[in-house]
């Protein structure tokens, strides 16, 4: 899995190179999309999707959630989500659509730095969920 030495995620962000951002996540089209209008919704910052929220401020995150209340930085997901909800409503998107996030190398991750596929879906698209680069029969025999 790539991490944070080689991550194609941060140097993108780095160089700017993304279409919109809110909060702690940017989004933009993948380098290959896998159908038509595919998307990444990223972290801004590099972070694992399995990384514990409470590692980074402990003390003050722990409080915080104790109390109900929400970390001052969106982070993880809780950056992620909320621009992917944004941008949709700005879009108007009213399409089917899948949404994926692989956590870890056992779920087909191979970049290590939290991201969020949208997959418009159409009738004819020929995508196979889940896609992998293994290709079995058994699960080109799966729906998603």
């Amino acid at each position: 899995m790539i991490g944070i030495e080689n991550c194609p995620f941060c140097a993108r962000i780095s160089a700017g190179d993304y279409d919109g951002s809110w909060l702690g996540a940017v989004h933009f089209e993948p380098l290959n999309p896998v159908t038509p209008g595919h998307r990444l919704f990223v972290t801004r910052g590099h972070e694992g999707p399995l990384e514990n929220p409470y590692d980074h401020e402990p003390d003050a995150l722990r409080v915080r959630a104790e109390r109900g209340m929400r970390p001052n930085k969106a982070r993880g997901l809780d950056a992620v989500l909320p621009l992917f909800y944004v941008w949709r409503r700005e879009e108007r998107i009213t399409e089917p659509f899948n949404l994926i996030l692989n956590a870890g190398a056992e779920a087909s991750q191979t970049i290590e730095h939290l991201h969020m596929h949208y997959l418009p879906r159409r009738a004819d698209d020929d995508l196979v969920l889940p896609w992998t680069n293994q290709g079995t029969a058994e699960w080109g025999r799966r729906d998603g």
